[in-house]
């Protein structure tokens, strides 16, 4: 069974006619034991690529395949928790609450999800990321180093099949940058899930170029005004298949 599908998926912003505008992605079936990156310019469509793995957005048309679930077709309740379960997220601003410790902020998923934190969980991960002793520590209290990595932590916490990061390294130096992706690679390895990350930083593709695991899906200008993309005249020029 494939990891990931994307099968003729489409997104409209606006009402349906000739004012809508649509956003058509590649079809894609990912191997097993793989992982994705996607690569295009600001506005090609990443993240609501990844919006629309998550179930955070519905398709127009086409379907996204999670492991053989398919988001769109969960109630909304069922949908959120799959995605609590499933998916564990590392968004470009950590999202770090600035009066909680470092084991308070990595509570609050579980407590999202009508849970009682799972202590024991929550040292493992810190553990295993080499940062145990943070706990009591607040978010200004952290490196740059440090924060990424409580934030990998809470991706973690309920052992995720997929793991969806926007713009990882946008923000880091290139000493941070190599240390994040090292950490990334590292933990996908470890912890047996796929990365699913959304770029334009080229200093991946420089660091993971030779990761026979890693395929790749580039978006180039998908858009299309004022027709359904399946139409003859709503062709997306310049997408390319995940290879």
């Amino acid at each position: 069974m494939s990891l990931l599908v994307l099968d003729q998926l489409a997104l409209r912003y606006g009402r349906e006619g000739a004012d809508a505008t649509w956003l058509r992605f590649p079809d894609l079936s990912l191997p097993p034991a793989s992982h994705l990156l996607l690569r295009g310019a600001s506005g090609s469509g990443k993240s609501s690529l990844l919006a629309l793995m998550a179930g955070l957005l519905t398709p127009a048309e086409g379907r996204v395949m999670m492991a053989g679930i398919e988001p769109a077709q969960l109630s909304a309740s069922a949908r959120d928790a799959w995605r609590g379960a499933q998916l564990g997220f590392v968004p470009q601003r950590l999202h770090l609450s600035p009066s909680l410790t470092v084991r308070d902020n990595l509570s609050l998923p579980f407590v999202a999800a009508g849970l009682r934190p799972d202590l024991a969980r929550i040292d493992t991960v810190l553990t295993a990321l080499g940062i145990d002793g943070l706990q009591a520590r607040r978010p200004h209290a952290l490196s740059q180093g440090q924060a990424q990595r409580v934030a990998l932590a809470r991706a973690l916490l309920r052992s995720p099949r997929f793991i969806l990061a926007d713009e990882p390294t946008a923000n880091l130096d290139d000493e941070a940058c190599a240390a994040t992706l090292a950490l990334l690679r590292e933990t996908a390895a470890a912890h047996e899930v796929c990365l699913v990350i959304a770029s334009h930083d080229a200093r991946i593709e420089q660091a993971w170029g030779g990761w026979p695991a890693l395929h790749r899906l580039v978006l180039r200008s998908p858009f299309a005004i004022g027709a359904s993309p399946t139409a003859p005249d709503a062709t997306a020029p310049g997408t390319k298949q995940a290879a």
